[in-house]
């Protein structure tokens, strides 16, 4: 077909266009794209490509009914053939999300930061807590990178980590590999409540991470390698505290000191495209760790400013390694031979025993507590393993003192290093009315794993028993921030509010109690 050169010229421009569009609701750029695609669609309403755009954008900005609706009219008209497979994707990915959105409620955060989309009958109980992290990280990270997004900014909990592989470009079985429990993708923040997981996680730390790759890709628009993205996110995951506590958790750091002694480090194209596709939970942890000691090299020899000035540095050069380089003062291939240096000098923490505190999914696990194989994990020593099988018999039928010498027997064995076996000593010193061992049995293991919800909440019980009520709200507030399903942190809690004369809090916490049992 003959087109004049004037057409042919404004076909090309608009297919450009049409492109540019793309990238931008691809690379968090909503907000921008919107008013360019309405003034298109009104000079090419019939045009296919612009209503697929559409469809799209109203998925990104969250009117899932809308972009619905727009995929259906383009479906039943026909659409082009290289047209389909897109279409076909999106319209499985915004069906997949109205059905799992289907009973959700929509929060907005007393400033109107964010929006936070759950499910009012099973994860209302989060909404305090989520509300209290968000609108602290919206302040607290601004300020380390130079950006407060535009809100309202949109939060999705689902009920289980499964949930991510149909509501994203994620597959089931990466989520089930590495145990993926959130995603920033969309315009949004998608989070498995801690309902999802057997023991709970570290989700108001989790939701903060995710936060932060949201600033992240909408402050550059979206330019930076997935290696850099999750170095500054776990960088900065507990800024929302107000701390700026800039270190790995013991465990943590013992795993990539392990790995770094092995020379089985991950390469940073391992990490792509992201870190949910590594080949266990293993590798995805020392990845995480990895980059960490990226971001920190680069902190502690720049200065806490150094984080601005690189996402400044991202948006003036086509060329990351050209923005490191600018920023640190030496040519992208120096800087890591200067981090890889650096981090060999660094004294990391390694523990007596590898414990790797995975995170576990209920889909087709047991959550019987009495699991030896997952509640024991890495006691290989079999005496020890005898006096860990025969105390938790004894305790279940009531033999309090006698599991109690069996745990002792089990902890002159291995020492006191392993979560579960101190907790189970722990509880049993509580059922003996003995809190001040209770605490002390418990106290290497709060510092070095402190991902077990059972520590804080075994810590917290302690110290309610001992009167020392502001202590043991700490310990339970931050049990609540890794399982605030068990009726026992709540229990606790209220006991703790109630002697802090905060009558109305304690009221609260019971009643969650009581709902929960």
């Amino acid at each position: 077909m003959f087109l004049p050169g004037n057409a042919a010229a404004d076909v090309v421009d608009l297919r450009q266009e049409i492109a540019e569009l793309n990238r931008m609701i691809d690379n968090w750029q909503e907000r921008h794209a919107e008013p360019r695609l309405r003034a298109l669609l009104e000079e090419h309403p019939e045009e296919p490509a612009l209503r697929w755009l559409d469809a799209k954008l109203l998925f990104h900005l969250h009117d899932y009914d809308a972009s619905a609706a727009a995929i259906e009219r383009l479906v039943a008209e026909g659409p082009p053939l290289w047209l389909q497979r897109p279409l076909q994707d999106l319209e499985e990915l915004v069906r997949n999300t109205i059905e799992a959105t289907r009973d959700h409620e929509i929060h907005v955060t007393r400033n109107g930061l964010f929006e936070i989309s759950h499910d009012p009958r099973r994860d209302a109980l989060l909404i305090p807590w989520a509300e209290e992290t968000l609108e602290a990280a919206w302040y607290e990270i601004g300020y380390d990178l130079g950006h407060w997004p535009e809100p309202p900014i949109r939060v999705e909990f689902f009920s289980r980590a499964s949930v991510l592989g149909r509501v994203s470009s994620l597959s089931e079985e990466a989520v089930r590999t590495t145990s993926t429990i959130a995603l920033c993708k969309y315009n949004k923040l998608m989070m498995t409540s801690p309902r999802g997981t057997l023991r709970g996680y570290g989700w108001r730390t989790t939701l903060a991470h995710e936060y932060v790759h949201y600033v992240v890709g909408q402050l550059t628009a979206d330019r930076v390698p997935v290696w850099l993205h999750e170095a500054i996110a776990k960088l900065l995951e507990e800024r929302w505290t107000g701390e700026r506590r800039f270190r790995l958790d013991p465990s943590q750091e013992s795993l990539l000191a392990r790995r770094l002694e092995e020379g089985n480090l991950l390469t940073f194209d391992q990490m792509h495209p992201s870190m949910a596709y590594l080949p266990s939970q293993e590798d995805a942890a020392t990845g995480y760790a990895q980059v960490f000691t990226v971001a920190l090299f680069m902190m502690e020899r720049e200065g806490p400013g150094v984080l601005r000035r690189l996402m400044r540095s991202i948006n003036a050069h086509d060329d990351v390694r050209d923005a490191i380089a600018e920023v640190m003062g030496s040519p992208f291939d120096r800087f890591l031979d200067d981090w890889n240096e650096w981090l060999r000098d660094q004294e990391l923490t390694r523990l007596p025993e590898d414990f790797l505190d995975e995170i576990e999914l209920r889909e087709g696990a047991s959550d019987d507590p009495g699991d030896e194989d997952r509640r024991f994990q890495g006691v290989e020593e079999p005496r020890a393993r005898d006096h860990l099988r025969l105390g938790e018999m004894l305790r279940a039928r009531g033999m309090t003192e006698a599991a109690r010498q069996s745990y002792e027997r089990a902890e002159s064995l291995l020492g006191r290093h392993h979560p579960e076996l101190q907790n189970a000593l722990a509880r049993t010193l509580l059922d003996l009315s003995e809190p001040e061992a209770a605490l002390e049995a418990l106290q290497e293991v709060a510092v070095w794993y402190p991902g077990f919800h059972r520590t804080h909440l075994h810590r917290g019980e302690a110290l309610n028993r001992m009167g020392r009520f502001d202590e043991a709200l700490v310990a339970l507030e931050r049990a609540a921030g890794i399982n605030p399903f068990d009726p026992a942190v709540h229990r606790e809690r209220g006991t703790a509010l109630d002697a802090l004369g905060r009558d109305e809090e304690a009221s609260r916490a019971r009643e969650i109690a009581r709902q929960l049992r």
